[in-house]
């Protein structure tokens, strides 16, 4: 999906139901943008992050940038796609989307559908008018769409954490977004937080049920998911690509974490 050739450039938007026969199924894409569907009606299926997503009446599914994802099937859906650079929306609100269950359906309530639904017409009706007014229009909507959303849904998390910890989780995940490729250490990230290795790991584990190690394992296997099913680089590019020296350590916790090896991942996902 290429945002930059959009009448408003880091914009896509698409109605689901004028335009049901142009969607692709059963094409496994990777994007850089965040991406919402809103679900009113009908019923869609994904594939998001190799776990299936079914969107049903009434619901919204996020797409983190980045995510491994493809259309399975529809039936009869009316709703939106948004597509936006993340930029657009306000840090906050990026974190908060980040924080909740990307790629899983959220059900919502008819009365926030339905005002999303008219925010997403409007994004929809000035995205053709191109001028420039139109786009600082479209920019606010954009975050007021994100921030409605944020507003009316719940991030979950342990019910035991505290706000300090939710919070340092939270910062800590952003991080870890950033830099696994090539920090692996959990002191590294204590050392950005400022915070000691032993209270980031129970803030940590507070706040999510997992350790920091745990967190960097499993952000780096899911990538090298990603990099095994979409590209072709090879195994050992892929474990230099994440930062590994030795591919063969990267076969070890990648079986560790999976039960499975990298090659024979790829080879039973591509059938």
């Amino acid at each position: 999906m290429n945002l930059e050739g959009q009448t408003f450039p880091g914009l896509y938007i698409r109605n689901l139901e004028n335009q049901v026969s142009q969607l692709p199924l059963n094409t496994l894409h990777r994007d850089d943008y965040l991406i919402f569907i809103l679900q009113i009606s009908g019923e869609s299926v994904l594939e998001i992050d190799f776990f299936k997503s079914i969107l049903f009446q009434n619901c919204i599914c996020c797409i983190l940038p980045g995510s491994v994802h493809q259309l399975l099937s529809v039936n009869k859906p009316k709703g939106w796609l948004l597509a936006v650079n993340g930029d657009q929306i306000d840090e906050r609100f990026r974190s908060i989307l980040s924080e909740g269950n990307a790629g899983s359906p959220i059900p919502i309530d008819p009365d926030l559908a339905s005002q999303l639904e008219r925010i997403l017409l409007v994004i929809c009706q000035q995205n053709h008018v191109k001028t420039y007014k139109s786009l600082t229009v479209i920019s606010h909507l954009v975050s007021a769409f994100a921030g409605i959303l944020c507003s009316n849904t719940t991030v979950h998390i342990d019910a035991n954490a505290t706000d300090r910890n939710s919070s340092i989780a939270a910062q800590f995940k952003s991080l870890l977004r950033k830099h696994y490729r090539r920090q692996k250490s959990p002191s590294w990230y204590a050392g950005q937080l400022n915070l000691s290795t032993s209270y980031l790991n129970e803030c940590i584990k507070s706040a999510t049920g997992s350790t920091v190690s745990n967190w960097i394992q499993k952000e780096i296997v899911l990538e090298g998911k990603r990099l095994l099913a979409f590209s072709k680089n090879s195994t050992k590019e892929i474990a230099y690509d994440l930062g590994y020296n030795d591919p063969a350590y990267f076969n070890r916790l990648f079986l560790k974490l999976t039960g499975t090896r990298p090659a024979a991942f790829r080879n039973n996902y591509r059938k």
